[in-house]
């Protein structure tokens, strides 16, 4: 039954939902701080997704992830109002590893996985109040602090385009 609850979630709230309930964190204030003042010299930055938009310029940033829940691993997009997440988490109780993307891109944030050929979408902004209600309401913390590791890139417009052969429901 646990397992069918695990399967159910990741279907329903998708890739967002594995990435950001299985890679919880303890909160470590005191080494944020470090790490945010070490971003200019060493890549390194601890944040929200909403903390890395708010950044500015255009980023790629990776992390990796292991808890009693899953091992996950991803890497995040960056450009101006654009992001992109690409993330897999193994999941022992399923046996897989289950990928999952975002984009967010004109107003809507997308979301799929590699268990179903359907995603959703939402009329939302990861950075805005509204975005942060609408992820909470789904019982996502988007405003869950991750380490990162961030290295400049040349935006690649191409990343921010939805694949084909998913259809996307939701408003």
């Amino acid at each position: 039954m646990k397992v069918l609850g695990i399967i159910a979630a990741v279907v329903i709230v998708g890739g967002t939902a594995a990435f950001f309930m299985m890679n919880q964190q303890p909160n470590t204030e005191g080494t944020e701080v470090a790490q945010n003042q070490a971003t200019a010299t060493d890549g390194a930055f601890s944040g929200s997704l909403a903390d890395l938009m708010g950044r500015g310029g255009d980023w790629q940033c990776t992390f990796n992830v292991e808890n009693q829940v899953s091992k996950s691993s991803g890497t995040v997009y960056v450009s101006g109002e654009k992001l992109r997440g690409d993330f897999a988490s193994r999941v022992p109780q399923l046996n897989q590893t289950i990928d999952s993307h975002m984009v967010q891109s004109g107003g809507y944030v997308y979301v799929w996985t590699s268990m179903t050929p359907q995603g959703f979408k939402t009329k939302s902004a990861i950075g805005t109040p509204d975005g942060t209600t609408a992820f909470n309401d789904q019982g996502i913390d988007i405003n869950q602090q991750y380490a990162y590791t961030c290295t400049p890139w040349t935006a690649d417009a191409a990343l921010f385009e939805l694949p084909a052969g998913v259809t996307f429901a939701g408003g």
